[in-house]
């Protein structure tokens, strides 16, 4: 009963609150914590103070909250949460040891809690700021870890994520040919899980608005897609959604032309044909 006050409680908070100011939102969700239990709805509601947040130094502070909440309760999904809004914080101030530390905190959590998406974006933004430092050896060496991590865990998402990471950092120090085989495994573009056909409430109102169907539509949501045809899901009828199914990515990369940038015309006609075009490349010279 006492639960289903603060339910009722956090409801008109919300509906009040919708057009107030987000530290505003903040302190009255705060006020609330002061008379809750220690349950899974305070956890909920510091969750909640935490992403309004965010990006500002106060994240730290009420992660940490909800760190020191979820061990209490003995909770490591909500404890492995909090430190994912950490690595996010640090990533975004671009402070790599603090996100390097906050992932080494995370992982036992990601293996007790299953937290593995979580996980894996966070080593993304640790590669993230190596490539961003032009520390790309390293950058290669922690995705190719990953990698080994996301088999391991049999982790679609970190599969992915690795394959993105190692691409870049090829690509961008030239090496076209091995960033292309990066692209030729997996497709590297997934959205959100879908358990199958059916209908689902995107927006969390209580009603459905979208519906996923094999061959005919048959409830009342706005948003209708036919498996195959409107959306494409990664286990065939369940699945991750693919965001570009049709895509081959690296296919128009050539290996025999792709190294060298073409020789600009100006420069040919300057020789009068003397400096022969690059492999691949057309100017429209006859020469």
């Amino acid at each position: 009963m006492k639960q289903l006050i603060f339910i009722l409680a956090l409801c008109c908070h919300f509906l009040i609150s919708l057009a107030a100011p987000s530290g505003v939102r903040t302190d009255s969700l705060e006020r609330l914590l002061s008379a809750m239990p220690h349950d899974s709805l305070r956890l909920q509601t510091i969750q909640s103070i935490t992403r309004m947040e965010q990006t500002t130094p106060k994240c730290i502070y009420y992660s940490n909250m909800l760190l020191k909440e979820a061990v209490a309760q003995d909770n490591p999904k909500y404890a492995g949460i909090a430190l994912y809004f950490q690595v996010i914080y640090y990533y975004n101030q671009n402070e790599l040891d603090s996100v390097i530390q906050k992932i080494a905190d995370l992982e036992p959590y990601a293996r007790k809690a299953g937290l593995w998406d979580y996980y894996f974006d966070s080593q993304r933004c640790q590669i993230d700021l190596y490539s961003y430092r032009e520390q790309i050896e390293l950058a290669i060496n922690k995705s190719l870890e990953m990698y080994k991590k996301a088999q391991e865990a049999n982790n679609i998402r970190g599969l992915i994520g690795a394959k993105q990471c190692l691409a870049n950092a090829y690509m961008g120090t030239g090496r076209w040919k091995e960033g292309k085989q990066m692209f030729n495994h997996y497709v590297p573009y997934y959205g959100i899980y879908v358990p199958g056909v059916g209908t689902y409430d995107m927006d969390g109102d209580g009603k459905p608005d979208l519906e996923i169907y094999e061959t005919t539509a048959t409830s009342q949501c706005d948003n209708k897609k036919k498996l195959d045809k409107d959306i494409y899901l990664s286990n065939g009828t369940s699945g991750y959604i693919i965001g570009f199914p049709k895509v081959t990515y690296g296919k128009d990369w050539k290996e025999e032309r792709d190294y060298l940038w073409p020789i600009p015309a100006d420069q040919r006609v300057l020789t009068q044909g003397i400096l022969t075009q690059n492999p691949g490349w057309e100017d429209g010279l006859s020469y």
